[in-house]
């Protein structure tokens, strides 16, 4: 599933019904390249920039709207229906790199 980086500008979340954990992939890629010089270039700066959260049945993949630089507010740019809490979400932040988890917390 790829996010398109309008996400962080439009704030209207992608609402994904058919995730499934172990199977697929959030891409974030070409969203943190957005960033400009604010975009993550290690993978722990791209860690730090993403939050993935449950709440309300949904776990929602978070944003800083500014990455590595001061001043951002984390942005809701996708909301995965039916995904529970401790789930590991599969993240690709860079198409040259291999996917990242993280774990809905």
């Amino acid at each position: 599933f790829v996010i398109d980086p309008s996400k962080l500008s439009v704030h209207v979340a992608d609402v994904i019904a058919d995730y499934t954990p172990g199977q697929d992939v959030i891409d974030l890629s070409d969203l943190l390249k957005s960033l400009g010089a604010g975009a993550p270039t290690t993978d722990a700066q791209a860690g730090s920039s993403i939050d993935v959260t449950f709440s309300g049945g949904a776990a929602h993949v978070m944003v800083d709207n500014n990455g590595t630089a001061a001043g951002g507010s984390m942005v809701e740019v996708a909301s995965l229906t039916g995904v529970a809490s401790g789930s590991v979400i599969s993240i690709l932040y860079d198409h040259n790199q291999p996917t990242h988890t993280e774990t809905v917390t």
